[in-house]
């Protein structure tokens, strides 16, 4: 399988979109069931777990939405934690969005370091964390909010599983340029990034597991 860095993914996103016809909402789709499935098979205790969904205002983010609502649908309880505000969020992220509202999940908007504060006890009471924060389109060092996160969360001590790529590493480098998310997991979509693979960043992001979201191999 080949390694691909954020422009490379970027293009085969594209090609499965406009020459495939496969809708991107649902890769979106795909990739928050396929991350769920992956997380069944690596954590036991899924079912009986609370577990805290890490959500940006990006196609991540819309990766985390799925997954908080397929864990609902599996009777696992799931809180969602918006980093920014629900007007920010566009596209099929906010379709998803949306969604989870009419299902009746929770979803916490957190604008800025006090409501992060005010909200972080509810954070530190989940057993498990699923980084949907920022995906290959993140270029680093991560600062203000952001970086106040990673780094509570990494404190915390409870196993987390990071969406595409943990946040604060760039799918186009191998190094890691501030502080990121430390995963016990990361679910790739589609195919490996570089930084996945090679030292150091490959560190903060062991073991990577990759799903296949339907993008065709070629």
């Amino acid at each position: 399988m080949r390694v691909l860095n954020t422009q490379q993914m970027r293009e085969a996103d594209r090609q499965t979109i406009d020459e495939v016809g496969i809708p991107s909402i649902v890769l979106m789709e795909n990739a928050g069931r396929q991350a769920v499935a992956a997380m069944e098979a690596a954590f036991d205790d899924l079912p009986t777990s609370k577990v805290g969904v890490l959500c940006g205002r990006g196609n991540n983010g819309g990766d985390g939405f799925v997954v908080a609502r397929t864990l609902a649908q599996r009777g696992i309880e799931a809180i969602v934690f918006l980093l920014g505000s629900v007007a920010e969020v566009r596209g099929d992220a906010r379709t998803n969005l949306e969604i989870l509202g009419r299902v009746g999940l929770t979803v916490v908007e957190i604008a800025n370091a006090q409501e992060w504060e005010l909200h972080f006890s509810e954070v530190s009471d989940c057993d498990l964390i699923v980084d949907a924060i920022v995906g290959t389109g993140f270029h680093g060092p991560v600062s203000g909010l952001l970086e106040t996160v990673i780094a509570d969360v990494n404190g915390l001590g409870v196993p987390i599983v990071a969406i595409d790529i943990p946040s604060g590493v760039s799918a186009d480098s191998h190094d890691v340029e501030g502080d990121a998310i430390e995963a016990s997991m990361t679910v790739t979509l589609g195919a490996p990034k570089v930084p996945l693979i090679l030292p150091p960043a490959d560190t903060v992001s062991v073991p990577a597991t990759v799903v296949l979201i339907a993008v065709p191999p070629e």
